[in-house]
């Protein structure tokens, strides 16, 4: 073989094997993205080579999170099993609860320079460093990736000021300098074609959850929930469950209001509210006062004990309002095999919910047709929540992965 054909065969292998390096600009650890990490990370045949750079570390040692209303300390290694670094936050008031200034990351420049090229990701526009990250990436020739999750079934409730206003920033210092947008359902998908993004610049990376942790825990607890309900002192009843924080966008008043009215034919359900929030004493107080006795209130549960709550359950519902971008709650719900009943707000309500198969979708704030939809599916038997499996298993981080590794660097 001429030397020139077996030299050309060399660069072609080191190709095919070398892999392409992957930044994700994230505000801070968080617990739903950390095992897409770590599988990328250990996935030796893969084509991903993974850097995280952490814009706070806030959430690292435990914090106050002012939704919650309670100090989280997550059970779950936030930190282990892939490359990440902290970049200092130069904000004079420096946290991702103090808006777009919050987060101010000059060290991002020297991070960004010193990179072979690399495909880099911000998650969102709502920092002034996610805006200094696509824009320096550009500077030093990066594919520049933007992955966020706003739907587009939100826009009709802004006003027409903010949305014009919006779409000039987003055009001068978003849309200009990025590459791809990548893009986690259908509702998110509709959003960036209504910003003028043509769909070559489109690739889905879908919303997902860690699904072979949550299969496996469904499969572990499948045949225990007697058990498990005797245990939480619920024997024999239906159980409702809400997942989420107790606060206002999520709508967990609508859900009282809904459980009230099906209380008045049937006293064999109650309502699980797993979380905690500031809308927690109005619950109580409600409950006090309607003499509402299967309402239960778990606080704050941390990652490991999740899944014993949806194992016990028969329905689960979001009945989130504007600002619910997708609800990932829902992912790991049908997980377990549940039924789903979803606002039609609920970012997700469009991928994920396959009205009279899987689950139903309600118009959000009618507690009306909520009451109806538990009613379907807790006493005549017409949904059956077996199909949730294999239509969240196409919203996976193997698909999410192989998405990423679509995007040409």
């Amino acid at each position: 073989m001429p030397e020139n054909r077996l030299d050309e065969r060399n660069v072609t292998s080191r190709r095919v094997t070398e892999k392409t390096h992957v930044v994700f600009i994230n505000s801070h650890p968080i617990q739903y993205f950390v095992p897409l990490y770590q599988q990328i990370a250990c996935q030796e045949a893969g084509v991903l080579d993974l850097t995280v750079l952490y814009l706070s570390d806030e959430t690292t040692t435990g914090y106050i999170d002012t939704q919650f209303g309670a100090r989280i300390e997550w059970d779950i290694p936030l930190l282990d099993g892939y490359k990440h670094r902290f970049v200092k936050n130069d904000s004079w008031k420096p946290s991702f609860y103090n808006g777009f200034l919050g987060l101010l990351n000059w060290g991002l420049i020297g991070e960004l320079r010193r990179m072979k090229k690399s495909i880099v990701i911000s998650h969102g526009w709502a920092y002034a460093s996610n805006i200094l990250s696509l824009w320096v990436a550009k500077a030093f020739g990066h594919t520049v990736c933007m992955r966020g999750d706003s739907p587009y079934c939100h826009e009709r409730y802004k006003s027409k000021l903010h949305r014009i206003t919006r779409l000039l920033f987003l055009k001068v210092f978003v849309l200009s300098v990025t590459d791809k947008f990548l893009y986690v359902g259908e509702q998110n998908r509709r959003l960036y074609k209504s910003f003028g993004i043509p769909d070559h610049k489109l690739i889905f990376v879908p919303h997902a959850v860690d699904n072979n942790r949550f299969r496996l825990a469904y499969l572990t607890n499948r045949d225990n929930r007697d058990t498990l309900r005797r245990q939480m002192g619920l024997e024999g009843k239906k159980v409702i469950l809400y997942v989420g924080k107790l606060i206002p966008k999520k709508r967990p008043i609508d859900l009282l209001q809904a459980y009230e009215q099906l209380c008045q034919d049937h006293d064999d359900v109650v309502l699980l509210y797993v979380g905690d929030g500031i809308l927690r004493a109005e619950i109580e107080t409600y409950c006090s006062e309607h003499s509402l006795t299967g309402v239960h209130i778990t606080g704050f549960v941390n990652q490991t004990d999740m899944p014993c709550y949806y194992a016990i359950a028969e329905v689960f519902v979001m009945c989130s309002g504007v600002g619910e971008t997708w609800g990932l709650a829902v992912n790991e719900a049908m997980n377990f095999g549940l039924p789903v009943v979803v606002s039609d707000l609920t970012g997700c309500a469009e991928d994920l919910v396959k009205s009279g198969s899987n689950g139903l979708v309600f118009t959000s704030g009618d507690i009306g047709a909520l009451v109806h939809c538990l009613q379907q599916i807790l006493y005549q038997d017409q949904i059956d929540g077996r199909e949730s499996i294999a239509i969240v298993e196409r919203y996976s981080y193997d698909q999410l992965i192989d998405g990423l590794s679509s995007i040409p660097l």
